[in-house]
């Protein structure tokens, strides 16, 4: 190549340098015109209204007498000049975030773990307090990445549904945040337990059954000694009420009529289901530790071409979706509004009183509710079987 076309080509700028001054000449007047841009003021808004600085920040963070006429004249100023209040850099000065973490270990489309996340949330916003949930999906790694999320983000309490690693934890309290475990509580000796009594509701349910008339009864739960990582409390407890409702009727408890899984699906559900009515001799009635178990038994029912409660009477345990199966399932309804409720002002009293060092452990009852999937035992559907 001779030296002038050498020169030429070290003359002009490269494609990728030419783009980039295109870029620059077409969106340097634009950054301009964008730094000339004054943003709103809260000075700008009391001029508006015709108020003063202070009257307006009254309104903003809502503290302090302002009329109505005043609050409606500021509101309006602030719709008219476009103003945005900057919480989140507020807060960080006055070193609160009215924010709550909360991590909750199952999927999102579980209807368990939905309503216990909007209790959380609905009780949280009655406080003035806002709620940031992250599922797990019973991944200790997630929960650790949740929870180091969570403290960056400096909120000021975390709630774990169902917590897997006592280390995370111990973290969260040690950034002292504090902490309140929801449904299964790993045994530690820190942090808030929000419980229910899982044995009593089991016991209420089976009791009825009994009640009504019913001796055969089948049981359908997740295995107490499935391999987990999580707590399994919940499970003996709940087979520990149907057992000894059993025993206090002086019933005999078959071990053919016990079923359980390793898990609360729909299709483990179904699969027992049909386990039991596969037998000479099925149970008039069944109790599931679990509305979305159930609701996989009642289609291995139907399938049997037998009818709930005609045939065979079922109750579950949640209340989570009870109430849109065909018939209403009974259930024993968790209390999730009274979870939400005492999960949040346990973090708020810890808020306010720094000097509270005992664990409190709250146990709330939960509720027999009575649809239409349990009948009287029928003398006439016992000799049709063969009882």
């Amino acid at each position: 190549m001779d030296t002038m076309h050498s020169n030429t080509f070290k003359i002009l700028p490269s494609p990728s340098c030419l783009y980039y001054n295109l870029i620059d000449m077409y969106t340097i007047p634009y950054k301009k015109k964008l730094n000339q841009v004054k943003h709103p003021t809260i000075k700008d808004v009391a001029e508006k209204a015709g108020v003063s600085t202070t009257t307006v920040l009254r309104v903003l963070h809502n503290n302090g007498y302002v009329s109505k006429e005043t609050r409606a004249k500021v509101l309006e100023a602030i719709d008219l000049t476009g103003y945005h209040f900057n919480m989140i850099a507020h807060s960080l000065k006055k070193n609160v975030t009215r924010v709550i973490g909360h991590i909750i270990v199952g999927h999102y489309f579980n209807p368990f773990f939905a309503r216990v996340a909007y209790s959380v949330e609905s009780a949280a916003n009655k406080k003035g307090y806002h709620v940031i949930s992250y599922f797990s999906y019973g991944d200790p790694k997630r929960e650790a990445e949740a929870v180091d999320l969570f403290i960056s983000r400096r909120v000021e309490g975390i709630i774990f549904t169902t917590p897997l690693k006592e280390e995370n934890i111990y973290k969260v309290m040690s950034s002292n945040i504090p902490v309140v475990m929801i449904e299964r509580p790993l045994k530690i000796p820190v942090g808030d337990y929000v419980l229910v009594d899982n044995f009593s509701g089991a016991y209420e349910a089976v009791k009825y059954l009994i009640s009504m008339g019913h001796k055969k009864i089948g049981f359908i739960g997740v295995n107490p000694n499935r391999n987990s990582i999580i707590s399994s409390d919940v499970e003996a407890e709940r087979f520990d009420g149907y057992r000894q409702a059993m025993l206090d009727s002086e019933l005999e408890i078959e071990p053919e009529l016990i079923k359980l899984s390793s898990d609360y699906t729909v299709e483990e559900g179904f699969q027992l289901g049909k386990e039991l009515l596969s037998l000479k001799d099925f149970p008039s009635a069944i109790f599931v530790t679990s509305d979305i178990t159930a609701t996989g038994v009642m289609q291995a029912i139907y399938e049997e071409r037998l009818r709930v409660p005609e045939d065979i009477s079922i109750v579950g345990f949640d209340d989570a979706l009870a109430m849109y199966t065909a018939p209403p399932l009974t259930t024993v309804a968790q209390p999730f509004e009274e979870m939400g409720e005492v999960a949040i002002n346990l973090i708020i009293d810890r808020l306010r009183d720094k000097n509270i060092e005992s664990q409190r452990r709250v146990i709330l009852k939960p509720e027999l509710v009575i649809r239409n999937s349990v009948n009287l035992f029928s003398e006439e559907v016992s000799s049709r079987r063969g009882y």
